[in-house]
């Protein structure tokens, strides 16, 4: 698998699908990698591949960075969506995490009021007091939580300190910071079958988020998009989505069509889309929820 390392601390504008024209904040050093993760999937490959040499940069030189280049963005009449903390590695790592969130939020007020900041992370440091006040800072508090089983966290994720599943959900559940949780399941697209979860691993995790979302938890699918995706029978709905990839293109057909891989589809929203088809009360209750957040 190809990987990659992103230019610190600032890289970008990106298309994101989720966040629109995305300029990436990158506070990890730019030859190297740090992470409370080491999953096997990490686009910019495991820890030990990647060992930095360089330091962190500091909050001077993000604040600088970022702010030549809001003004060079500016200059062309294309500001961004979205400020995105991510790149290589945990961002909430670094030490001065929160002060340099008070940095990005200025500037951003500044240069690009429209504009969110959003933090992808791991969820492996919520538990820390300071990181936890920053992360309520942000419009876009994006934790990753890729499964509920140890097994598969130890396997996959493979975590270099302490990690608590449970420690994640309560705090998730908890935080009034959250508005909804989407669950998706791994697609085995080639070269990663063994990612997958058997039929009926999936089926025992669904049973799982239902109880979850029964308990008030703020899980957006459905529980009729859910059962849809047990044995992935139901007739398919997903031209309605507007296929964008990582490098911008778009495409009229689902990777996972084009792949082969309907039939073992992990991406939950394709049962969304069939309950939506179908009229499903909960679905469209659950979806008008989503859009009034």
């Amino acid at each position: 698998m190809s990987t990659v390392i992103y230019p610190s601390p600032i890289f970008g504008p990106v298309i994101s699908r989720r966040l629109g024209v995305s300029l990436g904040i990158n506070l990890m050093p730019a030859d190297g990698k740090i992470c409370t993760f080491d999953c096997i999937y990490c686009e910019c490959g495991l820890n030990a591949q990647r060992r930095p040499t360089q330091k962190r940069p500091s909050t001077i030189e993000v604040a600088e960075a970022l702010e030549a280049k809001l003004k060079e963005m500016s200059a062309e009449g294309r500001l961004p969506d979205v400020l995105t903390f991510a790149g290589n590695g945990e961002p909430t790592l670094h030490p001065d995490f929160p002060a340099i969130i008070d940095a990005v939020t200025a500037l951003r007020d500044r240069y690009c009021p429209q504009a969110k900041v959003s933090v992808l992370s791991n969820a492996t440091r919520t538990g820390v007091k300071e990181v936890r006040e920053a992360l309520m800072k942000v419009d876009n508090n994006i934790q990753k939580l890729d499964t509920i089983s140890p097994d598969y966290i130890r396997r996959i994720n493979q975590p270099t300190g302490h990690y608590d599943v449970a420690e994640v959900i309560e705090y998730v559940k908890n935080s009034p910071y959250f508005q909804m949780v989407s669950l998706n399941f791994h697609t085995p697209f080639e070269g990663t079958e063994h990612l997958a979860l058997s039929l009926q691993k999936r089926n025992e995790v669904i049973d799982l988020i239902i109880s979850y979302k029964k308990k008030g938890y703020p899980i957006m699918n459905s529980v009729t998009g859910l059962n849809h995706m047990r044995d992935l029978k139901f007739k398919k709905a997903c031209w309605m989505s507007s296929f964008i990839f990582a490098d911008g293109t778009r495409s009229d057909v689902c990777a996972g069509e084009a792949a082969g891989v309907c039939d073992k589809c992990g991406f939950c929203m394709a049962g969304e889309e069939r309950a939506v088809m179908d009229l499903a009360p909960d679905t469209i209750k659950a979806g008008m929820n989503l859009r009034v957040k």
